[in-house]
């Protein structure tokens, strides 16, 4: 019975994840890609500010709504940055990686990214970032 409580729980946090993910994922999404559209700036420097503009509402919507920390202190701060900087370089190198190679576009890049963070995000802001004391 513990593991299936447990198991709701993930569920139901999961779910709280996904709609606050949606949400910053689509903006992430339809910013670079306008960006990269505009042609006014190179695509890592597009998927940067749009990355960089998901941060707050990430960090604010996964803390007070996903797994609703009652109080953040001074290590979760630290957690996310160092969180931040790991998805920021991933997010990056991921669209790099699609500008410069013949075989897919900088769209599939952001596709690729837009796919493989969320999972990533979940697993550590739940057990690195946001972690609850045992």
């Amino acid at each position: 019975m513990k593991n299936l409580y447990y198991f709701l729980n993930l569920a139901n946090i999961f779910s709280r994840f996904s709609l606050v993910g949606f949400i910053t994922t689509a903006i992430y999404f339809f910013l670079t890609c306008l960006l990269i559209w505009s042609k006014l700036i190179h695509p890592v420097i597009a998927s940067s500010i749009a990355y960089s503009l998901t941060i707050p509402i990430s960090f604010w919507g996964h803390g007070d709504f996903t797994f609703q920390v009652q109080q953040k202190d001074s290590k979760q701060l630290i957690r996310y940055f160092i969180y931040s900087i790991i998805g920021f370089s991933l997010s990056n190198l991921i669209i790099l990686l699609s500008t410069f190679s013949s075989q897919i576009t900088p769209y599939a890049g952001v596709a690729i990214v837009t796919l493989l963070l969320p999972i990533l995000n979940f697993f550590s802001l739940k057990f690195f970032v946001f972690q609850q004391p045992r």
